[in-house]
């Protein structure tokens, strides 16, 4: 079944590393893939066993309507992407093997393609209005230790003012992010780099679900008609996180430090 899977050869340059996460069996993930068209370079288990169903010479369908700092498009021409299983959908832990398996996994990709610590991402940083993943229970600080992405320094300032909406967009413009949904930049925004702000969704597979059934098949020139009536991603406490001064000062640092990249 692995041979089956969808790709094209690669004739673009590597310059994304973008993390995933599933919460089916394997065997159920790489039916769907069979079924949907879609496909990913490597798949991480519960136990840590990986799977590279894609290989990196070819283009895999894992990244859908995204976008990210100087690749406005077509992410999957110039990206590999990596899917760990997660019963829970990234909002609980993931295990040490799986960890333990990524970071070698990551820094032989990051090393043989010189992908730079700010291209790396998850699914939900490229594409927050369609993405939850790889969730609130992800390890990017671990990770950026063990010299796999950025993780800004947490600043021991006070709180500064909560930005203004237009402020807040184009911080996170400069951060990487796509603002055309600004409250599910921000919620992605809070996920990965404030993961203690980001409240539980227990309900994130069936949202998940609705999100992907809605956007599957909509060309990239309907995204900003179609956002009007779109099923959100976020939790209704994300409204409340653009007001929070935490979540403003965390912003303004980490936006600052990708500015500088």
């Amino acid at each position: 079944m692995l041979s089956e899977l969808s790709s094209e050869p690669r004739t673009e340059k590597v310059s994304l590393l973008v993390f995933h996460c599933f919460a089916l069996t394997t065997p159920q993930m790489l039916s769907v893939f069979k079924k949907t068209g879609t496909s990913v370079h490597y798949l991480i288990m519960r136990n840590g066993r990986i799977l590279n169903p894609v290989p990196e010479n070819q283009v895999a369908y894992h990244a859908g309507l995204s976008s990210w700092r100087n690749f406005p498009e077509k992410i999957n021409r110039h990206s590999i992407g990596i899917e760990i299983q997660s019963p829970t959908m990234g909002q609980g832990n993931y295990t040490a093997a799986q960890i333990k398996s990524l970071i070698k996994l990551a820094r032989g990709i990051i090393r043989r393609h010189k992908i730079r610590p700010e291209n790396i991402v998850g699914h939900a940083d490229i594409a927050p209005y369609r993405k939850p993943d790889p969730g609130r229970g992800f390890p990017w600080q671990t990770l950026a230790k063990a010299g796999i992405g950025l993780w800004p320094a947490v600043s021991p300032k006070k709180p500064a003012n909560a930005p203004s909406p237009a402020e807040a967009e184009k911080l996170l413009q400069q951060i990487g992010y796509n603002t055309l949904d600004p409250l599910a930049a921000l919620w992605a925004f809070v996920c990965r780099f404030m993961p203690e702000k980001a409240v539980r969704q227990p309900d994130i597979i069936r949202r998940e679900s609705q999100v992907f059934d809605y956007w599957c098949g909509v060309p990239a020139a309907e995204i900003q008609n179609r956002l009007k009536q779109a099923p959100v991603i976020w939790p209704p406490e994300a409204a409340n996180l653009i007001r929070n001064q935490k979540v403003a000062n965390r912003l303004r640092q980490v936006a600052k430090v990708y500015q500088r990249t």
